[in-house]
């Protein structure tokens, strides 16, 4: 008798101490008296053994942003709808200035930043933009796109040090499905670097009985047909 199995694979937690940098662009760019929008995209990053993953990005601007005779937000701008998809429509055009991060997993933008806006203040005259934490769900690839605008001699945008921060916890799980009769059903969750998994943990919806189910390599004894078997790794 031949017993088949299913498994399901569930990588979407994480511990802040165990990841490696994906360095994108770390001499960045600047730009001065642009005279409109210049877009800098950095697409088909691989973010393939990620399990999860942050963006981070330095930023400076050559004046500051409260008052006159500086960077201009999108309210010093008359009627400037302050919308960076459309940054040089009615009053924006000549005046309004900003920098404008958005950030991909698998085509979707799963988050953005933007300087410039109303009631950007002058402590985001220059620092860095990190993101939350996301999991990959098995997207193998991230994008970021960069927009900077300004319309003057003494105004520079500048972004540098453009980083992937990549936890690398996904398991190449391997088995001996499928089994026969009263076999045991091999339980491997291989990881390429163990160093970065914090924890596993192996759990089924069925009567098969899990040998230790905190180990990277582990076994069930007695596996039913149609039995669905997670691993979770903390990385």
């Amino acid at each position: 008798m031949r017993v088949l199995l299913f498994f399901i694979f569930l990588i979407c937690v994480f511990n802040v101490n165990a990841q490696s940098p994906i360095n994108v662009d770390l001499a960045g760019q600047s730009y001065t008296n642009i005279d409109g929008a210049i877009v800098d995209d950095y697409s088909d990053i691989d973010i393939s053994n990620c399990s999860s993953i942050s963006f981070s990005v330095d930023y400076n601007f050559s004046l500051a942003w409260e008052g006159s005779g500086n960077m201009e937000i999108s309210t010093e701008c008359g009627a400037c709808a302050g919308d960076p998809t459309d940054g040089q429509s009615g009053d924006c055009g000549t005046c309004w200035d900003f920098m404008w991060m958005q950030f991909f997993i698998g085509g979707n933008q799963e988050d953005e930043e933007l300087i410039g806006e109303a009631g950007t203040t002058d402590a985001e005259q220059s620092g860095t933009y990190t993101s939350p934490i996301f999991c990959t769900d098995g997207e193998e690839f991230a994008d970021i796109i960069i927009t900077n605008q300004n319309w003057a001699a003494t105004e520079t945008n500048t972004f540098s040090s453009v980083i992937i921060m990549c936890w690398e916890g996904t398991p190449d799980i391997i088995t001996n499905d499928p089994i026969c009769g009263s076999d045991n059903l091999d339980l491997d969750g291989n990881v390429g670097d163990p160093s970065v998994v914090t924890d596993f943990l192996w759990t089924n919806d069925g009567t098969g009985q899990i040998d230790d189910d905190e180990s990277e390599v582990t076994f069930a004894t007695t596996p039913e047909d149609g039995e669905n078997y997670t691993l979770t790794t903390t990385d």
